[in-house]
């Protein structure tokens, strides 16, 4: 950062001194241009207040605080930072930057599971997969010779399964045992027909006359 002229350091040094007439003090100042005072808000004032003066030359929408200067502002530091506390500050910064951008570039050179593969390595997977196991140097999987017995009873196996109906018949056969139980439950009798009366027999029916039974004395 550039130092500032002589007349500027002999003006902040003099802004600076404690006179009984002035009403504030200058505190410091940043690397951008910014000045920070001190004053007296009245006469029986027992804490002097803090603010900042933006610099002519920087538009209030450029304007940067530093986090040193803000906690001087809001009093959690007593003591200002000085220049050289504000430049230790950017070079560190400067280096964590630093830092930060190689560990990416380091990042970034490691090979990545979502990278497509080289096309040496796309050519040779199909190439291996088709090569025998002699050639590719692995041992060839026994044949598991089975004896005549076992033979014999996986062809009666076999063709039992093939007597058997097949799922389509199995279920025809379904639908008929449904059907006719469906058939039983309707041909069967109903209570209702005991009672039932035919045509000429409802015709001829009338109403009996309501005839009360004895009443059983009470003894």
């Amino acid at each position: 950062m550039p130092q500032p002229s002589l007349f500027r350091q002999l003006w902040l040094n003099w802004k600076s001194l404690h006179l009984p007439w002035r009403r504030r003090w200058l505190r410091g100042s940043d690397l951008a241009g910014n000045t920070f005072w001190e004053f007296k808000d009245h006469a029986g004032a027992t804490r002097l207040r803090r603010i900042v003066e933006y610099s002519r030359k920087t538009h209030y929408g450029d304007v940067y605080i530093t986090p040193q200067w803000t906690q001087w502002l809001r009093y959690n530091r007593a003591a200002p930072p000085s220049l050289a506390e504000q430049e230790a500050d950017l070079v560190r910064q400067a280096r964590m930057k630093q830092l930060a951008a190689d560990a990416d570039a380091r990042w970034a050179a490691k090979p990545s599971v979502l990278d497509p593969p080289d096309r040496a390595q796309m050519v040779a997977a199909p190439l291996a997969s088709r090569q025998s196991p002699e050639v590719a140097g692995v041992e060839p999987e026994p044949i598991n010779v089975q004896p005549e017995p076992v033979v014999a009873a996986a062809a009666a196996r076999q063709e039992q399964t093939a007597q058997q109906s097949t799922p389509k018949q199995a279920k025809n056969n379904k639908k008929q045992a449904k059907k006719q139980q469906q058939q039983q439950k309707t041909d069967a009798p109903s209570p209702w027909d005991k009672h039932a009366l035919s045509a000429q027999q409802a015709q001829e029916w009338q109403p009996e006359s309501w005839t009360p039974k004895p009443a059983s004395r009470k003894r």
